[in-house]
């Protein structure tokens, strides 16, 4: 609850340092304006530039907020995290998860033994209309290990029993 207090905080003051932005900006171009020694049509015009590049700026920061890539969790830091931890600590399994997306990756270990970084995703719902992924929209992932084994298994209700996770190949894994 904490963190979505938060969360909530940032995208509020965000918000709030934008709108300001902007219409401190908007502002010191009407004064800008205003103090034009021109007649009544120039001034008129720049106005209407102004107030559509305002109005343009402001679209275009409202549909990056929306739409932008920051939503999307990349992998990679992840993994490079889990790289560093292996290294540093030479352990066989680095354990992660809260990117909504279940991963198991090879790791380099100092020792030269097998490594492995295992991301256990997430347990809510996971929409996924436009892309076609082999999985339950709810899937209870969890990470089950021995000795230096580590299996990614989702349980199965209609089974009964855990089931390996399907997970499709990304190719470079240090990237």
């Amino acid at each position: 609850m904490r963190s979505l207090s938060i969360q909530s905080g940032k995208i509020l003051a965000s918000s709030l340092f934008g709108t300001l932005m902007i219409a401190g900006l908007w502002f010191f171009g009407f004064y800008s304006i205003n103090e034009l020694r021109v007649s009544f049509g120039p001034k008129a015009l720049l106005f209407i530039v102004m107030d559509l590049i305002t109005a343009g700026v402001t679209v275009a920061g409202a549909l990056y907020l929306l739409f932008g890539s920051a939503a999307d969790i990349s992998p990679r830091p992840l993994r490079r995290a889990a790289q560093r931890i292996a290294a540093i600590l030479d352990v066989p399994i680095v354990s992660f998860g809260h990117s909504h997306d279940e991963e198991v990756w090879r790791l380099e270990r100092p020792s030269g033994g097998k490594g492995w970084y295992c991301n256990t995703g997430t347990w809510i719902a996971v929409f996924t209309h436009d892309v076609l992924i082999p999985r339950e929209r709810v899937q209870y992932t969890f990470l089950r290990i021995r000795d230096d084994q580590a299996d990614l298994l989702h349980w199965s209700p209609g089974r009964g029993e855990p089931m390996k996770v399907i997970l499709l190949d990304e190719g470079d894994p240090l990237v």
